[in-house]
C-alpha cells in the first residue's frame, strides 16, 4: 500500500452491507473493493458478519473512506463510486443488496 499525505479536509464514510456465498472471503470482497473503488478511496474495514442469512449465505457489513487531500468531497462525487462498486460486487462475486 502507498502512504497518503494528512489531508486537512473531512473524510466521507459511507456503510454498505452485501449478502454473499458462504464461500466468499473477505479478502476477496476487499480486493473488488480496492480495485473498483478509485483514486479517492482511502480504506476499507470490514465491521460485522452475519454468518445465518440463509442456507449457504453470509452478509458482511464494511465502510468505505473516500478522503481527497485537496478538498472535501460531496456526496454527488461518492455515491456513483459506491454503486459502481456495488456492482462489481454483484457482477464478480455474485453478491446481492441486504
Amino acid at each position: 500500500r502507498k502512504a497518503r499525505p494528512h489531508s486537512v479536509h473531512p473524510a466521507v464514510v459511507r456503510d454498505v452491507s452485501m449478502i454473499f456465498e458462504e464461500k466468499v472471503k473477505w479478502g476477496d470482497v476487499e480486493a473488488v473493493v480496492r480495485s473498483e473503488g478509485g483514486a479517492l478511496l482511502a480504506g476499507v474495514e470490514l465491521f460485522d458478519l452475519f454468518d445465518k442469512v440463509g442456507k449457504g449465505r453470509k452478509s458482511f457489513a464494511f465502510s468505505l473512506r473516500f478522503l481527497a487531500p485537496d478538498r472535501t468531497l460531496a456526496g454527488s462525487e461518492i455515491d456513483p463510486v459506491v454503486e459502481r462498486v456495488k456492482a462489481a460486487l454483484k457482477a464478480k462475486l455474485g453478491a446481492s443488496d441486504r
